[in-house]
């Protein structure tokens, strides 16, 4: 599932949002499937931030509210500046 994340990541950071929304739509399906909270929340989180950057602020919202019910809400924002940045 890492390699999954670095991939959207390292998409995100080419500036190829779709990919990095395509991988990290996979990470949340897998850790949803694996009853994995912690890779659910971050992928949720990543979701939400990529939706920020295409402009989509209500996705974005919903993606980071679900994030939100499952991670401390420092660790949201904190990921979410960084992710915002790049």
């Amino acid at each position: 599932m890492a390699i999954l994340t670095n991939l959207g990541d390292s998409y995100q950071q080419l500036g190829d949002i779709r990919s990095a929304l395509r991988y990290g739509a996979q990470v949340l399906d897998i850790s949803r499937k694996l009853g994995n909270q912690q890779g659910e929340g971050a992928a949720l989180t990543n979701i939400g931030a990529i939706y920020s950057i295409l402009g989509d602020d209500r996705l974005a919202i919903q993606y980071l509210e679900q994030s939100l019910a499952i991670k401390p809400r420092s660790e949201i924002v904190t990921h979410w500046l960084s992710a915002s940045t790049t």
